[in-house]
């Protein structure tokens, strides 16, 4: 969102970030852009699934406010600072080469645990399908026995 935060007349950078902190950057003038996230505040709100941001009066005080949004309850995801939900990427081949892949993890009863099937894992890695060849085999590893540490 491009919003002129501090009432300075040069339009500063609020970002929405999905797997971060909503950050600020200042207009310096037209001479580029300062991280502002800590010092306006904008760092409290923590790291999460940024999704939206909106400026208005909200309070009626006569100063712009900012409203961040994100991925709510109406989701399958859950995250907590003690289980985390986890974006993996990297060569799940362990090869050095080819394409990389995004692997989503999340805790379950103190377990890391791969958030897609292993039919969504096995076509973008391949030799997943021989290692597990039965569902039920694939359901019950953990992630490190799925794809290794």
């Amino acid at each position: 969102m491009w919003t002129d935060v501090v009432d300075d007349g040069w339009i500063d950078l609020l970002v929405a970030t999905e797997w971060g902190n909503v950050r600020a950057f200042r207009n310096e003038s037209g001479r580029g852009f300062t991280d502002q996230s800590e010092s306006w505040g904008f760092a409290a709100a923590g790291t999460g699934w940024w999704t939206s941001l909106a400026a208005g009066d909200f309070n009626g005080d006569g100063l712009m406010d900012y409203v961040a949004g994100n991925v709510g309850l109406n989701t399958p995801y859950a995250a907590s600072v003690e289980a985390p939900a986890l974006l993996f990427y990297g060569d799940c081949r362990g090869r050095g080469r080819g394409a990389k892949r995004i692997i989503e993890a999340y805790y379950e009863n103190g377990r890391l645990l791969p958030r897609r099937t292993s039919t969504a894992i096995g076509s973008a890695v391949p030799p997943l399908r021989r290692k597990f060849r039965r569902n039920d085999d694939y359901a019950a590893a953990t992630l490190d026995e799925i794809v290794g540490p």
